[in-house]
């Protein structure tokens, strides 16, 4: 393809660079420059996007000179390109750090009504003001494949190696660990339950099961307990996430449901906020658990 001189007085090229490049060389003629560089290059192209100021191209030409070194050329061209992109990643970086960074926890991306509710609720989130994390336990789910794209997906790591033990009766984990030969830690796990109980704290459970779990290094403006009420999710945002503000959410009737009252009432009172998705859950929650009433926000469905 060979350029008009119409193509050439609308393509713009930095006047610095210009003069760097003819310096000692020159463009005798208006004609193609499909000689002078490699077929590879799309010269026209390379100039458009090297623009900083509005120097035809037409006006540089009118240098006399008698001879042309592409070399040259594509040497400055390609260190104009990288002075633009550390720019333009230097004003990415910067927009970035003005978002607000909000971190979902929940169990899985399981085909359920609250998984659907946070792919709803993510949706009318503006990017340009906020940057969001999902952070799941187990990688499941029939919906993880309609996570967007631009959404932050991680999984809590070793999970996979205490499921069995949160979710199965603490004799049956007893016995599974003294037939694998595991005495020591049968024993362990047995006497934390154990003082679990006695002492009313069930944190104390979870914290010997994520004695190995370090906080999460990033920092959030906002961490969302989602997949609530659930006791171990709660305490995982509580002591494993950095976050400015912290919030609970519930989603169904307490009284139909396994529910710790005394680990509720403790855990709950570190939250910033407790959002409840009827009236009638929230009026359920005040009556099960009335410290709670100041930190309670209703949010109608």
């Amino acid at each position: 393809m060979r350029w008009s001189r119409k193509e050439f007085s609308n393509t713009f090229i930095n006047v610095r660079l210009f003069k760097l490049l003819c310096r000692p060389y020159a463009i005798w003629a208006w004609g193609t420059l499909e000689e002078l560089v490699p077929k590879e290059v799309n010269l026209l192209e390379t100039l458009k996007y090297t623009s900083f100021t509005k120097l035809k191209l037409n006006e540089a030409l009118k240098f006399s000179i008698t001879n042309f070194n592409y070399n040259m050329l594509l040497c400055r061209l390609n260190y104009s390109f990288s002075i633009r992109k550390k720019r333009y990643s230097t004003r990415r970086k910067r927009v970035n750090e003005m978002k607000k960074k909000i971190i979902f926890m929940l169990i899985n991306m399981n085909i359920g009504g609250t998984e659907k509710a946070l792919l709803n609720m993510i949706a009318e989130i503006p990017r340009e003001q906020f940057e969001i994390t999902i952070l799941m336990l187990e990688e499941y789910g029939g919906f993880l494949s309609y996570i967007p794209n631009d959404v932050h997906v991680k999984y809590v790591e070793g999970y996979k190696d205490i499921n069995s033990i949160l979710n199965n009766p603490p004799h049956i984990t007893t016995l599974s660990l003294l037939k694998k030969g595991k005495i020591i830690k049968a024993f362990n796990l047995s006497m934390v339950h154990l003082l679990s109980k006695l002492t009313k704290n069930r944190s104390l459970f979870f914290k010997y099961l994520l004695r190995n779990n370090h906080r999460l290094k990033e920092e959030y403006n906002i961490a969302i307990a989602y997949a609530g009420p659930m006791d171990f999710i709660s305490y995982f945002v509580v002591n494993k996430i950095k976050a400015k503000k912290k919030i609970q959410w519930i989603h169904f009737d307490i009284t139909k449901i396994g529910f710790d009252q005394n680990f509720v009432s403790k855990i709950y009172k570190k939250f910033d906020k407790i959002f409840v998705v009827s009236k009638e859950a929230r009026d359920k929650l005040i009556n099960k658990i009335p410290s709670i009433k100041k930190k309670r926000r209703y949010l109608e469905i």
